[in-house]
């Protein structure tokens, strides 16, 4: 990444660097081989290599409660879906915070995870529309409702509209004259700009480290280091 980390011995991503990563189809290969290595790690299979479709691997239960146990994880998903929008897999990102907000929010799942996903999960996420699309998912299914702070006001009417009768699932709609349901392009618009402008204040409201280290459980001095217990590590 372009972002300093916990490990002061790491160099920074150069943009000469990353060009070279993003021309070289070995390392592109090996980084893919890596992210399914850190997926398994957490109980997640990499279903399609195109499209980075997620969903839980076998061994989910034994990783998720290595991963409600130990919260640093959340720092390490945040770099690893940064990671992926800076190497050429901006693709990759939505499918992972998707199958997050759906753990979270639908089978109530990761709780230790959650306020993660939604501050940093989420914001990591380059492509707007894919941003817009998760915003939409989580605001349809956080409960209570109204206390969903994480885009202003007024994409929440947008989205209100999109729960409505009749109404595509997902999609804002409006009425329009004549009393018909349908969305303006402007109203798209004024939509998208405004999960823009959300994002950009988010990543300037954060730290640039991605999460600061009170998210981490650091009364855990076993903590600053990943657990062994199945990592990685002992898989080689």
């Amino acid at each position: 990444m372009r972002e300093p980390g916990v490990n002061y011995m790491a160099s920074e991503l150069t943009e000469k660097e990353i060009l070279a990563f993003r021309e070289s189809e070995e390392a592109k290969k090996r980084l893919v081989e890596s992210y399914e290595l850190m997926l398994w790690f957490y109980g997640i299979q990499l279903v399609n290599k195109d499209t980075g479709e997620v969903k839980r691997a076998d061994n989910w239960k034994e990783r998720f409660a290595n991963l409600e146990r130990n919260m640093h994880n959340n720092l390490r998903i945040t770099r690893i879906l940064k990671s992926l929008g800076e190497l050429g897999f901006e693709h990759y990102q939505s499918p992972l915070v998707r199958f997050f907000l759906e753990e979270t929010l639908v089978k109530k799942n990761l709780s230790s995870i959650k306020r993660s996903v939604f501050d940093y999960f989420l914001f990591a996420v380059r492509d707007k529309q894919k941003l817009k699309e998760l915003l939409r998912y989580a605001f349809q299914h956080f409960e209570p409702n109204d206390k969903f702070v994480w885009c202003p006001r007024k994409i929440q009417k947008q989205l209100k509209k999109g729960n409505g009768e009749g109404a595509e699932e997902g999609c804002p709609r409006a009425k329009a004259r004549g009393g018909e349901a349908g969305g303006t392009q402007k109203e798209e618009k004024d939509v998208t700009e405004e999960v823009t402008e959300t994002a950009k204040f988010t990543d300037e409201a954060v730290s640039k480290d991605s999460e600061p280290l009170g998210n981490r459980n650091c009364n855990d001095t076993d903590n600053v280091d990943m657990d062994h217990a199945g990592s990685p590590e002992s898989v080689k």
